[in-house]
């Protein structure tokens, strides 16, 4: 076991015996999220080969995804390659992380980590047979298809269960090889298969730089850019050309490049040509190249946009298929090209209803069952409301706010926020929260810096010594919704998960009565304890994301002064509830026990600090029956807090009892 057992037990009976009143509500919430689930099957993944359409999807009532083969497109017959209920039944745990099928459909390989512990097994299913063979253990989630040698790409980890190598293996798992060996000490690499479906791409990455390479015929890897500090490059393969969007940390303009496939011969470094520009304010994030066009996500500060841009005259026009205001939708581009339809698939998120799916061409783009869900009144079961908020430096901040349709007037709130690794809170989808609208509460999202909600500049100005500058967003935001009451006094529940309970968890240390709850899912909260010491999981690649406090004083200072569990003191705390998961390897469970018991010995309000122990890794399972299960335990918390908050109010006191 990764931790104390017993004291896990403990935990864990202090918890049930807590929540058991809350077992109605908790069903009630089983219910409503299954009542909420979309008609149609929700989207897993995506990805087009060939002639081929692959959907990675859950269908409704299922528990497992399937994955689904339409080889004539969104209205063709549909097969059925895998089913992953099936796969899963002998495994103690099944998260499925990253697939890819062969562009002649004989292949389809996956990577699942079957005990929670970030090891994932690469996978190959022989379609044709019926046979799942395994080729890998002790692998990364990435995995990627070599149509040319036709082989299994993979991340090989090392013994501290980082992503340092990539290898190859045949379908029959043998000849494996080295193919490339990562480049910084303190980075990690990357492996995913181009849009043309048969050739490889490789990244060397660090938090602040991202160079990437080719798998060329000889099967060794061609450097297509080598990035410096706090430059990032993404590239794709379509036809004889390979295109590569750059962009900086430093809010310069992004740019896209092309260069001819055919020159990248010897050692000579490609010759690549400028295509276009991002405008100034703009960045250019993910693209999909097509013969003669690109289509390009855009993020400003306003929200996304998808621009279209012909490679040949220059021309940009900007495509928004659904009519839906800038700022409440966001797009995933569907990797993969279907030679017979050059079009691009994006999948659309929203904050109202499930994930749409439409295709753009060079010259249009045709949504699918759009028009249905805005003539059905679907975008009204969430009003969103966006503000600005200004930060204790004078930086704006993005806030979104979701509230029951028609609300009026202040209502308890939930503040989420995330603030690291340049990962952004984009409109999304989610069920769960249709449960809080219905009880009148709101879910309210803090753009933090760390994040990548404004780009990479956001990122850097959120990473090592700038965490500090998350928290105060995320108490500006806090401070905000309760001074223009739109949220009632007592009523704010603080939320985070993972890197975000760093953030979360120093703005609660540090303003405790703002909260009437608080929320951390399986938290980096001990920071400290666990960047000092480089034999930790991962720590040697978090040093460029929060500071190395072995390496100078100032970032151990900056890391100590953020640290939750290092900044716990006497003070009026509110009722917390943290998660953790028995076989966690990336957060150890013992971070969110010494944070616990740290806030039990040190809180004046007398509510309680409770830890759920879940039997699951980091990342949760592929078993959406569980991870509704588990949501609900946290929004009965949620629910039942809140309404306790407010007859404290009523009554006038402050105490915590429990009836």
């Amino acid at each position: 076991m990764l931790d104390r057992s017993a004291d896990l037990d403990a935990e864990q009976a202090r918890w049930l015996l807590h929540a058991e009143p809350l077992a109605d509500l908790r069903q009630s919430l089983i219910a409503e999220f299954r009542a909420h689930e979309s008609p149609e099957d929700a989207i897993f993944g995506h990805f087009r080969l060939s002639g081929r359409e692959v959907r990675v999807v859950v269908p409704s009532g299922a528990s497992y995804p399937v994955v689904l083969e339409d080889a004539a497109g969104l209205a063709g017959s549909v097969t059925t390659l895998l089913d992953l209920a099936t796969e899963s039944r002998s495994e103690p745990q099944f998260l499925v992380g990253t697939m890819w099928l062969d562009p002649e459909g004989r292949y389809l390989m996956y990577t699942v980590d079957v005990d929670g512990s970030d090891r994932y097994e690469v996978r190959l299913r022989d379609l044709s047979k019926g046979v799942t063979r395994t080729l890998a253990t002790s692998a990364g989630a990435a995995v990627a298809w070599d149509g040319v040698a036709e082989r299994v790409v993979y991340l090989e980890l090392d013994e501290d269960g980082r992503p340092m190598r990539i290898r190859s293996v045949a379908v029959d798992g043998t000849d494996m090889a080295l193919v490339h060996q990562g480049t910084y000490d303190d980075g990690f690499v990357d492996v995913v298969t181009a849009g043309d479906g048969i050739s490889v791409l490789a990244s060397d990455e660090r938090h602040d730089r991202r160079s990437v390479f080719l798998l060329d015929l000889g099967g060794s890897m061609r450097t297509l850019w080598q990035a410096s500090e706090g430059e990032f490059a993404f590239a794709d393969c379509v036809g004889s050309q390979v295109f590569l969007l750059l962009f900086r940390e430093d809010g310069s303009a992004s740019r896209l490049l092309v260069t001819d496939r055919r020159a990248l011969v010897g050692e000579s470094p490609p010759q690549w040509c400028t295509l276009a520009e991002s405008p100034t304010g703009r960045h250019w994030e993910e693209f999909a190249a097509r013969d003669g066009w690109v289509l390009i996500a855009e993020r400003t500060l306003s929200g996304h946009r998808l621009v279209r841009i012909d490679t040949g005259s220059g021309l940009r026009d900007e495509v928004n298929p659904v009519g839906l205001p800038v700022g409440s939708w966001s797009p995933a581009l569907v990797p993969g090209f279907c030679v017979e339809v050059p079009s691009v698939h994006v999948v659309l998120r929203c904050w109202q209803v499930p994930d749409m799916t439409f295709r753009v061409k060079r010259t249009d783009a045709r949504p699918v069952e759009s028009a249905r869900l805005a003539e059905t009144g679907a975008f009204a079961v969430l009003d969103v409301v966006n503000r600005i908020v200004t930060s204790s430096d004078g930086t704006d901040v993005p806030l979104t706010v979701l509230r029951p349709p028609g609300a009026t007037g202040p209502l308890p709130t939930v503040l989420y926020a995330y603030g690291a690794y340049g990962i952004p809170v984009d409109p999304a989808f989610s069920p769960f929260r249709l449960s809080l609208a219905a009880r009148g509460i709101a879910f309210a999202i803090a753009h933090v810096r760390g994040g990548g909600d404004l780009g990479p500049a956001w990122h850097a100005a959120g990473r090592g010594l700038g965490k500090r500058h998350a928290v105060e967003d995320y108490l500006a935001c806090a401070r905000y919704l309760s001074d223009r009451k739109l949220t009632t006094p007592g009523g704010l529940v603080a939320r985070a998960r993972s890197a975000g309970g760093a953030i979360v968890g120093a703005a609660v240390n540090a303003a405790p009565e703002i909260f009437a709850a608080a929320v951390l899912e399986a938290p980096f909260v001990d920071c400290l304890r666990t960047l000092s010491d480089p034999g930790a999981a991962l720590t040697v690649l978090e040093w460029q994301e929060w500071g190395n406090p072995l390496a100078n004083q100032e970032d151990r200072d900056g890391v100590a002064a953020l640290s939750p569990v290092d900044n716990v003191r006497p003070a009026g705390y509110p009722v917390i509830l943290v998660t953790t998961g028995r076989t966690d390897a990336r957060v150890l469970p013992r971070e969110a026990l010494r944070y616990v018991r740290a806030v039990r010995a040190a809180t004046t309000a007398g509510r309680p600090a409770l830890l759920k122990v879940y039997e699951a890794g980091h990342l949760g399972h592929s078993d959406v029956e569980e991870d509704a299960a588990d949501e609900a335990d946290v929004l009965a918390f949620i629910i039942d807090e809140v309404a306790r908050a407010a007859s404290r109010r009523t009554a006038g006191g402050i105490d915590y009892d429990r009836r």
